[in-house]
């Protein structure tokens, strides 16, 4: 937040009705982006009322308004402005905000009444992280004068509204520090437990290119069913972020119950969305059109009553940035509700889903199809990359990866082909337990009730050549030469749970003249609390320097295992079986609270161009 000095005050009668007199004053002082002095202003929040039974009530005030500019310190006065955005940030001598409110305290509704008024208002002076804006415009919360008088409260008037009248005279876009809504008109209405907007308004960018989105809808909390509608008028994804395409955004996202039902009674709610760019594909240059939006489609439903509310998507197509998401027979089930099962006090851990996912990138596509629960799931997946080249110029078009991956993703390059199978058996749940347990250096657990999760992966590549860009100058590994790394007949297996796996290896890698070729096979997993083990069954490698004849071989000849144990002193540490300890990472003196690694011996021969063999024991 911004820095700021209070000062406090405050009368409470001890006696009913418990009157109530409170002030308290600050100074909020903050630099603004762009300018050389800082911005001062004077808040003052009251309160006047009593809070003593049924009847109690409070009035509060707010006042927000610049108390002058003084110099930041560190800064000289320029002799021109900084540069600024497409509009000026607002002059901080016109920053002005007021807020009135009364609250019953002890009411149903406890806010009764509320209203704020804007005047060039800027979030970054009051919040440095928040976007800079210019807000005016006025908020109001009431009852509704139709179904009652002012002086009841909302529950008894049995109708509230509310009513938003903003205009920000600065948008621009998120990454800019701004923020993208230009305007809002919005009414609603809050009667016999269900919410309406029969008109919301959001101006989105800067005229002539500014785009609307309107709502209109209703929701009913203790069922959960909404209907209403979403239109979007020539809104520009550029408003929102200045690295997507200018292309406007025209179409619709419905939501619609049966003519004949109630929202206040009724729960199924169909879905639909038909969203589209208004310049056809082709119309740009690739370049132009690597960032551009051009059709979002789906049909679905919402059930409110279903598994603690589903909604299930027949269909889904996204086409965008080049890509095209896919998903069909898409069920997300939250699941049971917290109330029905007392250990659960978070919504999510009864969350579900089931259905095809289909991803086609520019080089790749990535298919997923299953079905995953808490404590049961089963599904498989499958990454196919065709062109590896592809992929990594599309990836380092894309700006929300940070300008330092973005950079190293241009200057790489890679030619190849890759394919990643997944298959999955267990619940989600289930995983997260085992990662905790994990995590904290608890013994193995199982839910009786739960799958234990099992994975079986595999990757494949037949040929995958890699050009690393140089190490960044000022780095110890810092050289101005690219590296060629190319990997052929790739073959890697992961299969198991946490607490068994086993890993199979094998392929060859090249890079300049030196080439390696490595096949190894080990098992091992968390055996106990905190302590993990793992066994090398099959270890062969063979390396060469083209520069010079022969090859040089390492073989495992007889297994080798070791033990892992974190929280634990080597006095309590148990070696892993078939050998004693013959390596110790921790010393005589160490705490209980460290990590102590042990292994058996094995054994391993080592042979080359030059006569003889070298045994390891």
């Amino acid at each position: 937040l911004a820095q700021a000095r209070y000062t406090a005050s405050a009368v409470l009668q001890a006696r009913a009705t418990m009157a109530l007199q409170a002030t308290v004053d600050g100074t909020i002082t903050t630099p603004l982006p762009g300018r050389t002095e800082a911005f001062t202003a004077a808040a003052q929040v009251r309160a006047d009322g009593t809070l003593a039974t049924q009847a109690a009530q409070l009035n509060l005030e707010a006042n927000l308004q610049p108390a002058g500019a003084t110099p930041a310190p560190g800064t000289a006065p320029a002799a021109k402005a900084a540069p600024a955005a497409r509009v000026p940030a607002p002059a901080p001598a016109a920053m002005r905000a007021t807020a009135q409110a009364t609250v019953r305290p002890w009411a149903p509704q406890p806010l009764e009444q509320a209203r704020a008024t804007l005047q060039a208002v800027n979030l970054a002076a009051l919040w440095p992280q928040a976007p800079t804006t210019d807000l005016h415009g006025t908020l109001t919360a009431g009852p509704d004068a139709s179904t009652g008088t002012s002086t009841q409260a909302p529950a008894q008037a049995g109708a509230w509204n509310l009513t938003a009248d903003l205009t920000n005279r600065a948008p621009g876009p998120w990454d800019t520090k701004r923020l993208p809504l230009a305007g809002l008109q919005a009414q609603a209405r809050y009667a016999a437990g269900g919410w309406t907007v029969n008109q919301a308004t959001a101006t989105v960018g800067l005229a002539p290119r500014a785009g609307n989105l309107d709502l209109q809808g209703s929701f009913a909390p203790a069922t959960g069913a909404v209907q209403g509608s979403i239109r979007l008028r020539n809104l520009s994804p550029a408003a929102l972020h200045s690295a997507l395409a200018a292309s406007p955004l025209s179409g619709s996202v419905q939501a619609q119950m049966p003519s004949q039902a109630s929202p206040l009674t009724s729960t199924v709610v169909r879905l639909t969305a038909d969203i589209r760019s208004a310049a056809p594909t082709g119309t740009a240059p690739a370049s132009a059109t690597d960032l551009r939006i051009d059709a979002f489609t789906a049909q679905g439903q919402w059930n409110p009553e279903d598994n603690g509310g589903t909604v299930h998507i027949e269909r889904l197509a996204l086409d965008a940035l080049r890509a095209r998401l896919q998903a069909t027979d898409l069920r997300i089930s939250r699941g049971a509700p917290p109330s029905a099962t007392p250990a659960a006090s978070n919504p999510a851990v009864a969350v579900s889903g089931q259905g095809l996912v289909q991803l086609t990138l520019p080089g790749s596509q990535l298919r997923v199809q299953g079905n995953i629960a808490p404590r049961t799931g089963q599904g498989e997946g499958r990454w196919s990359l065709t062109d590896a080249e592809q992929t990594l110029r599309w990836l380092g078009r894309l700006p929300w990866l940070g300008k330092e991956l973005q950079g190293t993703l241009r200057t790489a390059s890679a030619k190849g082909q890759a394919q990643l199978q997944l298959q999955w058996k267990g619940g989600w749940s289930a995983l997260q337990q085992q990662l905790h347990t994990a995590a904290q250096g608890l013994p193995p657990s199982a839910d009786a009730k739960a799958t234990p999760f099992q994975l079986q992966t595999s990757l494949t590549s037949p040929q995958l050549d890699l050009v690393l860009p140089p190490q960044a100058s000022g780095t110890a590994d810092a050289t101005n030469v690219a590296t060629l790394l190319q990997l052929r007949a790739l073959k890697a297996e992961l299969n198991g749970q946490l607490t068994q796996a086993t890993l199979r290896l094998e392929g060859e890698a090249r890079t300049g003249t030196q080439r390696l070729s490595l096949q190894t096979q080990a098992t091992g997993g968390l055996s106990g609390a905190g302590q993990w083990q793992a066994q090398w069954s099959q270890l062969r490698a063979q390396w060469q320097d083209t520069r010079r004849p022969g090859v040089w071989t390492a073989q495992l000849t007889q297994p080798w295992a070791m033990s892992l144990r974190t929280g634990a002193s080597p006095a309590t540490a148990v070696a892993p079986p078939g050998r004693a300890s013959s390596a110790t990472s921790a010393s005589p003196t160490s705490k209980p609270q460290g990590l102590t690694l042990q292994a058996s011996a094995g054994q391993a021969q080592i042979t080359g161009p030059v006569p003889g063999t070298v045994a390891l024991r």
